[in-house]
Order: structure tokens, then sequence, then C-alpha cells
């Protein structure tokens, strides 16, 4: 003989209390599927540009290895060696990297490109500077190399406007690149001019 516990309740009895109060589930439903269409129309839209960036190759640095190969028999440099300004793949992509995630890089990129977008030409109030910075570092994504990727780097960047995240993430590496550059040929110089 079994025993039925007074709490439960079988499939019949449930669908005869889903019947009863089948308008009550119609409406609460209905009202629902409105409010997510509503929000599906009214909020605008947002997508995400990205990039992977691998670490450049030794034709890459050819150029600048030359230079420092050059140096190399300068007066004085042949007892120190010039091996010290010898960029290796990994250093530069090293350099690059710490560019890339640098809080500098990401205000000189926040001042020329996303602030002007958003505000226009007026200038903002502390606050709302504040809130663009963060709304700014919520949609700039960069993941660095880990060890699951050791040599891929990502930068990704969200906006409503596809044109403009994709043209930013560009924009982004492009400052990064040129910085990490500047840095190294900063490097060379100093270096080509204690020698001379």
């Amino acid at each position: 003989m079994q025993h039925q516990h007074v709490d439960d309740i079988d499939l019949r009895d449930l669908v005869l209390i889903l019947w009863r109060n089948k308008v009550r589930l119609l409406v609460c439903i209905l009202f629902t599927t409105l409010i997510a269409a509503a929000y599906a129309f009214i909020s605008a839209p947002t997508y995400e540009a990205s990039s992977n960036i691998l670490p450049p190759t030794p034709a890459n640095l050819s150029s600048y290895n030359a230079v420092a190969q050059s140096v190399e028999k300068l007066p004085g440099m042949e007892a120190e060696g010039a091996y010290r300004i010898f960029l290796r793949p990994e250093d530069a992509y090293r350099i690059f990297l710490r560019h890339l995630n640098s809080g500098s890089l990401k205000l000189s990129f926040f001042d020329k490109y996303y602030l002007p977008e958003k505000i226009g030409d007026r200038k903002p109030s502390t606050n709302e500077r504040e809130q663009l910075w963060k709304d700014f570092n919520s949609a700039l994504g960069i993941a660095l190399p880990t060890t699951n990727t050791p040599d891929l780097a990502t930068v990704s960047l969200a906006d409503h406007n596809p044109t403009i995240a994709s043209t930013w993430v560009n924009d982004y590496i492009e400052m990064a690149m040129h910085a990490s550059s500047e840095q190294a040929l900063s490097t060379l110089t100093s270096t080509i001019d204690t020698r001379v």
C-alpha cells in the first residue's frame, strides 16, 4: 500500500490548475513577450570589433637590426658589443604589449578618439568625463598572452557603430605600435649618441 504525502501533486491536478488559470497565464506570457520585444526594438545594438596580434617576425625587425649592426662598427662599440641594442622578436613584442596595456596609451586614445566622438566639440563636466572614462574602459578589452596562448594578444572594442568599433581597434593598435617604435628608436638613438 502506497502512502501519498499531502504536498504531492499529480500531473492531472497540475493540468487542471493550469487550465483554470489559463487567462492569467496567457496574460503573463503576453506581457513578458511584449516587454522583451520592446527592449529588443528600442535598445541600440552593440557591435564588437576585435583584432588578434602576433609577435613580429625577424624579417619585421630587419631594418632596425641592420642599423644596430652598423652601430656595432662605431668606435668604442667593439669592446662592449652592440648586441644589447639588437631587437629579438620576443623583446619587441614585450615592448609592444607593455604599450598596448599602458594607462597612458588608453588615456591618449580616450582623449583623441573616444571623447570627441561621444561629446563632440563641447567640454564635458568632470562627472561626465569620469562616466565616459568608465564606459570606455568597459568597452575596451585587452587580452594579453596567457599560458594557453603565449603569442596571441587580442584587442576588442564595443560600440553601437560597427564601423567606428573596427576603426578604433585598428587605431588603438597603431598607436601602440607607434609608441613601441618610438621607444626602440629612442634606445637606438641614445646608444648612438653616447658612442659618437
